[in-house]
């Protein structure tokens, strides 16, 4: 799972995506707050944190433009 997904504590995740995307042309980057087996409370206490949490760390981080030749 951890080749395919981000999953962690807020900081692990705002350190994960933040090397993501500093490191390649990620545009734009997709969120999946919730998965098949995840209840309807969960999903939106996942979009919750991402909305409070996450995305204002991510807003500073200057994303990679292209790859360096």
């Amino acid at each position: 799972m951890s080749d395919h997904a981000v999953l962690g504590t807020p900081d692990e995740v705002i350190a994960a995506l933040t090397d993501i995307v500093t490191t390649l042309p990620v545009d734009p980057l997709l969120f999946r707050p919730q998965w098949p087996t995840m209840s309807a409370d969960e999903g939106i206490a996942t979009i919750a944190r991402l909305g409070h949490e996450i995305l204002p760390a991510l807003a500073a981080v200057e994303p990679l433009a292209d790859l360096p030749a």
